[in-house]
């Protein structure tokens, strides 16, 4: 009698083998980071644990619900935001493109938010 294979069956057998190749790539990098585990000293592993745990508290930081202030410099009276400036060859006269002047001035800077009403 003539065995008999399916789709199923070689679709199967090519996804374990993608999947045992897959947990030979990670052993080797595991086998990797031991053998630089090994190669440092415990003052450099420290200090990368470190900086692990600074970058994880300021990710949970930077999560959390709550009072954040952003302090920011708020410009007052009027300035000019220009584009492009171009000057003649003979530096006779200037040509300035995109003027866009802005007004402004800060009313009460001490009423600081409240969720009291």
């Amino acid at each position: 009698m003539i065995p008999c294979i399916s789709f199923a069956d070689t679709q199967a057998d090519r996804q374990r083998a993608a999947m045992h190749q897959n947990i030979d790539k990670q052993i080797a990098l595991l086998q990797k980071k031991k053998e630089l585990l090994n190669s440092m000293t415990d003052r450099q592993i420290m200090n990368i644990a470190n900086a692990a745990r600074k970058r994880a508290i300021r990710n949970w930081q930077n999560n959390r619900v709550g009072y954040s202030p952003q302090i920011t410099v708020l410009p007052t009276g009027t300035t000019m935001n220009t584009g492009r400036v171009n000057v003649n060859p003979s530096r006779t006269g200037v040509r300035i493109s995109g003027i866009q002047p802005f007004f402004s001035r800060v009313v009460d800077p001490n009423r600081t938010f409240t969720f009291q009403q």
